[in-house]
């Protein structure tokens, strides 16, 4: 979010004790037209404030409720603002949390149920996302509701919206003729995606109907808002949807074949979400080699492969790119069971990054980037914009697999293809987003092969380091991840890169939004101090004054600073740095010697810090065991004076908390 919206968003809730109680005096006295407006801007207003507008939501939801009473023969006025009160309903409801609006959801969700049942297309849109806002709030708790919402939400998706059925069923037959309305000269899309998911490739290099027609009939948006529904239930409900998950992925994959992209990305969205829940009813994720449950299988070959194909053939960015992240968290959720289905989800991200994906093409007498085919911003705001997510999108597809299919599986093919079109996307010509984005990806590939990535990320070292000053905060930021990872795979390369890393890292480390021109991302500082710890483990003695980073760190922990919250697992390296330097003999410390008993509190407020990741708790914990041991004297006060559960929880920490 940019500081202007969040400075707008500021405006918002400063204004919520005097706006509330004038759009509730409309709602109980002004009419028809203004009641809508008023429910519009409540909802808007809850949006927005979040718990900042819970203390406003006991005066503002009964009048809200009074709107959702109508029936069915209302009139299609008194239908609308039922509409309009219900997707106020469910968001306000949200902004009290799971506890606070459970009386009220008894209430309100038999009147949403209710509204299901009525022949009204806006009706059941509003409803639909207000029933996927209470699943979002409740959780698990949603089960029981699925018998009734799944089959709303499938029947809404399937609702015809006037255009001309597809015909191409695949496996599904005729029944995509009631959801694969479209235009004739859409059937390109359809064809392309393959009428079952699979990789159907007949249509990818059809040089007709490239543009699908994006014409938006009277029930699209009702579509739309079920399969985001679809989506938000899968995702809410986790295993418990899994008898669910076959009707759902058949809905999904017809709406699919629609010629409107606001409805595929939806879909793709959904799916990804199904695709968790069953992996989830599964069982944990299957590592690299072992064997892979049956029921993890199936769920792989009933999404990876829509998925895959949509990435490189849908004709949309925005829905490519809603495919390519909800293939990245499929990949995350399945693990091995990703490996029949690797090879097309590699060979997709490799068209994106290189430019080369259908929704990437551009007319002959425009411009490309240098990566080889995207969009030329000048041309298309949004399409810019979407470009720039589909690459983001399909980059983080890239360490996904690396975790899924283990270094040995994937460092082959991240070597032979992945690696040149990543660090393509480096180059000082691409948009701030897709720079970040390529960094963020590197940083997460060289975590997981390790040194299998050297090469890249020492052919990465100049770009790095030129992020790290870059005028875009979110390219200083992943910048800063990403040296500190690619140091550790290529230390020698960054060897002679070190102090202009240093500067540039010790000034995004120092500003932590406390003083004037600040920093104003806690990410970026967090990332900084990951780096510097890095840095200094992970090159050659004698690159890194250790004693300096060391000063440097110090007062952003606890306790002397207020700890690395804006990303806590960069503390881990952090954490690891003063270990070293507090478990090493006394006078072996070298230029950090004077901050050894720094150090050692450093690591016992980390290691009593119950809100700490596992692994910072670990290392913590393993650092003050051996500062202990290396410096009696001055440690052995410190775990002493730690409460007697804190010191057996630590003695469990350092025996069973694997590596830190």
């Amino acid at each position: 979010m940019t500081d202007a919206a969040d400075e707008d968003d500021a405006v918002v809730v400063a204004a919520l004790p005097a706006l509330v109680p004038a759009l509730v005096r409309v709602l109980l006295s002004g009419g028809p037209d203004a009641a809508h407006a008023a429910l519009g801007a409540l909802a808007s207003a809850a949006a927005t404030g979040g718990p900042a507008f819970a203390p406003h939501a006991p005066s503002a939801l009964p009048p809200i409720s009074r709107f959702m009473q109508c029936g069915p023969d209302a009139g299609e006025k008194a239908l609308s603002l039922r509409a309009r009160a219900t997707e106020a309903a469910g968001i306000v409801a949200a902004t009290l949390g799971r506890d606070g609006a459970a009386p009220l959801l008894q209430e309100m969700v038999p009147v949403m149920l209710a509204g299901l049942a009525i022949d009204d297309s806006e009706l059941r849109e509003y409803t639909h996302g207000a029933l996927a806002n209470v699943a979002t709030l409740v959780g698990p708790g949603v089960a029981p509701l699925l018998p009734q919402i799944v089959p709303a939400a499938l029947a809404s998706l399937d609702a015809d919206d006037g255009g001309v059925s597809d015909s191409d069923g695949g496996e599904d037959g005729d029944a995509s003729a009631s959801a694969g309305s479209r235009p004739a000269t859409a059937g390109a899309v359809s064809a392309s995606l393959g009428g079952d998911g699979t990789d159907d490739d007949s249509d990818l290099n059809s040089d007709t109907d490239s543009d699908a027609l994006a014409v938006r009939t009277g029930v699209l948006d009702e579509k739309v808002a079920a399969a985001h529904a679809l989506g938000a239930y899968a995702a809410a409900a986790g295993p418990a949807f899994a008898p669910y998950a076959d009707a759902a992925l058949a809905g999904l994959r017809r709406a699919a074949r629609h010629f409107h992209d606001d409805l595929r990305e939806a879909a793709y969205g959904a799916v990804g979400e199904v695709a968790r829940a069953g992996a989830a009813a599964a069982g944990p994720p299957t590592a690299a080699g072992a064997a892979v449950p049956p029921a993890a299988a199936a769920v792989g070959a009933a999404t990876l492969p829509l998925l895959a194909s949509a990435i490189e053939r849908d004709p949309d960015a925005g829905a490519a790119a809603a495919a390519a992240a909800a293939a990245a968290e499929a990949v995350d959720a399945l693990g091995a069971a990703t490996a029949p289905h690797a090879r097309a989800l590699a060979d997709a991200a490799t068209a994106v990054l290189a430019g080369g994906a259908r929704s990437q093409a551009v007319d002959p007498s425009s411009s490309g980037s240098d990566a080889g085919g995207a969009a030329d911003g000048d041309d298309d705001d949004d399409a810019g914009e979407a470009e720039e997510l589909l690459v983001g999108a399909a980059a983080d597809l890239l360490p996904a697999l690396a975790r899924a299919l283990g270094a040995d599986a994937y460092a082959p093919t991240f070597a032979a293809t992945h690696a040149d079109a990543l660090l393509g996307r480096l180059r000082a010509s691409q948009p701030p987003d897709v720079r970040a984005a390529a960094a963020g990806a590197l940083a997460d590939v060289c975590l997981a092969l390790g040194a299998r990535a050297a090469d890249a990320a020492a052919r990465a070292a100049p770009s790095l380091v030129r992020e790290l000053r870059s005028h875009a905060p979110v390219c200083r930021r992943n910048a800063a991840y990403a040296v500190g990872a690619a140091a550790g795979c290529a230390p020698d390369a960054y060897a002679p890169h070190a102090r202009a890393a240093l500067e540039a890292l010790g000034a995004l480390a120092a500003h932590n939004g406390r003083g004037p021109g600040a920093e104003a991302d806690p990410g970026a500082r967090d990332n900084a101090a990951g780096a510097l710890a890095r840095l200094a483990l992970a090159l050659p003695p004698g690159a890194v004054p250790v004693g300096a980073v060391v000063a440097g760190l110090l007062p952003l922990l606890r306790p002397e600073g207020p700890g690395l919250d804006g990303d806590p697992g960069e503390a881990e390296p952090v954490v690891r740095l003063l270990a070293a330097v507090a478990g090493a003999p006394p006078g072996t410390a070298g230029a950090a010697e004077p901050h050894a008993g720094r150090c050692a509190a450093a690591l016992a407020a980390a290691a009593a810090d119950g809100d700490a990741p596992a692994g910072v708790r670990v290392a913590a914990a393993r650092g003050l065991a051996a500062a202990a041991a290396a410096r009696p004297d001055m440690a052995a006060a410190l775990v002493a004076a730690l409460p007697e559960g804190v010191k057996a929880e630590l003695e469990v920490l350092v025996a069973h908390g694997g590596g830190g």
